[in-house]
């Protein structure tokens, strides 16, 4: 069995606390809200000044890019949230907790 990077194992710990809680689809959006300040800056940057140099097709074009992003985020969390029962209910936790203590057993 290959060993679990630390992005892994990080991930691994956050579903194990989590595993008996819903999370909201808004806390989704938070954790990754560096890129969306990223995103949002360089592609509504763009937009807006294609659109002050009259450059409206582009500029309309850049914001169907930044709502289909959001829309894909917002669809993708929901549907997490949506299967995160059965995920709990399937997850051998006792190899999750192995896997984070570092006993990594086959």
């Amino acid at each position: 069995m290959v060993k679990p990077n630390r992005l892994q194992l990080k991930r691994l710990q956050l579903a194990l606390e989590n595993r008996d809680k819903a999370i909201p689809l808004v806390q989704i959006f938070i954790s990754g809200w560096k890129f969306y300040l990223v995103f949002l800056i360089v592609f509504g940057g763009g937009a807006l000044w294609l659109w002050t140099e009259r450059g409206y097709t582009c500029s309309a074009l850049l914001i169907g890019i930044i709502l289909g992003v959001l829309w894909r985020d917002f669809t993708y969390a929901q549907v997490s949230s949506r299967f995160k029962p059965i995920s709990d209910f399937v997850t051998d936790w006792e190899k999750v907790k192995t896997l984070i203590h570092g006993n990594t057993e086959t």
